[in-house]
């Protein structure tokens, strides 16, 4: 698991001093009898205190495997939630186009006064539009592909904060497990250094020797600094990709031990594909664009076509120079009229004309980007299959690499421990653990990593 971070840390030390202060004056009050009230009250705040930030800590703490943040993140993401929104937008855009094929229906109404006296005119009007080359009916059609596409971008956004996440996580981990190896290596090169300057002193070694130890032990706890800010900073990358903007602090689950990895199968070629390609959202948008085009193009061919509209109205008037009544002229000067106009468009400066084959033109362009985008796909799928492999392969060699190397400085630490070797045969080894170490810890995650995007390309459940 992984430790506090910096921040967490040095608060909780601030606790801890203030709490052993506490109990050093409560120890020397019991010491004195005419102040056990005082001690009992001192007591009792100790106990509070220690309660209190046990409660605080647990319930800040936040245990989290890679499928729970994975999970998490979707859940509270800002950017996943404004994506979202985009969706209720296109659902709002498919209502309105329906509503765009009902009849449109207002009223009118008007008062006036004039020397003639008072006047008014009262009317409902309607409106339809009964064939416009299919415009509205395609606006429809059109709209409905829009929201399913709003559907796939979403798909599309939590795949990409899926992939961060597990970056971020692994990230993490890896800068963790770097971590301990290297306090170990850390608490070695004190040791070692106490021995040279040992050594030194009794004349066993040169200065240079020493100061080589000492140097070697600076290194050594820089690096681990290096580690421990790696690691924090992936934390914090972590939490803001969950949305969290509290002190919470996290414990990240990590695999039980290697074999858990080496288990891990690589799925063939042929699966990757068929698997991925059925369902993932970056091609459904590149096929719903195509879908759009060419109802684009539908639209602007049936504004070509000649425009059929109904209309109707009911109205009345009223003035107060005549003898009838305000309702009797209501009843009595009632009218109405209904239309049917026919629009056909014969010349308009060759407009039309243009949005049709401009709307062509982007119908090519979008099955074009189509076919491009799927041979891209299928080229990205392949290569990020075979880099699982070589990372693979690369992984478990550097493993064992990296335990040999440690066995040998272990043995080399042996040696400079019993005068055998001299400091700079020493420091070879140890550097050479290093590198073999990172070279592994690099390699391991590095293969998770890629390993799991292929999960994500094909909609797979995310667990290590």
């Amino acid at each position: 698991m992984v430790g506090k971070s910096s921040i967490y840390i040095a608060v909780t030390c601030l606790e801890l001093v203030h709490k052993v202060t506490l109990l050093s004056d409560l120890r020397q009050t019991l010491n004195s009898p005419q102040q056990n009230s005082l001690a009992m009250k001192k007591l009792i705040l100790f106990i509070i205190l220690g309660l209190g930030s046990t409660a605080i800590t647990a319930q800040d703490k936040i245990t989290l495997t890679l499928d729970r943040a994975i999970e998490v993140a979707l859940e509270q993401s800002f950017l996943q939630q404004i994506v979202k929104l985009s969706h209720d937008l296109s659902s709002e855009d498919l209502a309105q186009s329906k509503r765009n094929l009902y009849p449109e229906l207002s009223a009118s109404l008007s008062q006036g006064a004039s020397n003639n006296g008072f006047d008014g005119n009262y009317g409902i009007n309607a409106s339809a539009t009964l064939w416009s080359g299919g415009q509205a009916t395609n606006a429809v059609r059109r709209a409905k592909i829009a929201l399913n596409q709003s559907d796939s971008q979403i798909a599309q956004a939590s795949n990409e904060l899926t992939i961060n996440v597990i970056k971020s996580f692994l990230s993490v981990l890896m800068n963790e497990e770097l971590y301990r190896h290297q306090l170990q290596v850390v608490s070695i090169s004190e040791e070692q250094m106490g021995q040279g300057e040992i050594k030194y002193e009794s004349g066993n070694i040169l200065e240079s020797d020493y100061l080589l130890l000492k140097s070697q032990y600076a290194s050594d706890k820089y690096s681990l600094a290096k580690s421990a800010t790696s690691r924090d900073q992936a934390i914090l990358e972590l939490k803001t990709l969950l949305s969290y903007k509290g002190n919470e602090t996290f414990d990240i689950i990590a695999p039980n031990d290697d074999k858990t990895i080496e288990l891990i199968e690589i799925p063939n070629l042929e699966t990757l594909i068929a698997e991925t390609i059925a369902w993932l959202p970056d091609l459904q948008i590149s096929r719903q664009n195509v879908e759009m085009a060419e109802l684009d193009n539908k639209i602007a061919k049936g504004a070509l076509y000649p425009t059929l509209s109904a209309g109707g109205s009911l109205g009345t008037s009223y003035n107060s120079v005549m003898s009838n009544s305000w309702g009797q002229q209501f009843t009595g000067n009632g009218g109405y009229n209904f239309n049917l106009s026919l629009s056909i468009p014969i010349w308009g400066k060759g407009r039309l004309k243009s949005a049709v084959k401009q709307s062509e033109i982007r119908l090519k362009q979008s099955e074009l980007q189509n076919e491009q985008n799927e041979l891209s796909v299928l080229k990205d799928l392949e290569i990020e299959h075979l880099n699982v492999i070589s990372w693979r392969e690369k992984y478990i060699a550097d493993k064992i690499s990296s335990e040999a190397y440690e066995e040998t400085f272990k043995v080399f630490s042996a040696q400079f421990e019993a005068g055998s070797i001299n400091t700079t045969e020493l420091l070879q080894q140890q550097n050479n653990y290093l590198n073999a170490l990172n070279n592994y810890l690099q390699s391991k995650y590095s293969y998770l990593l890629n390993r799991k995007i292929l999960d994500v390309y094909m909609g797979l459940e995310i667990k290590i």
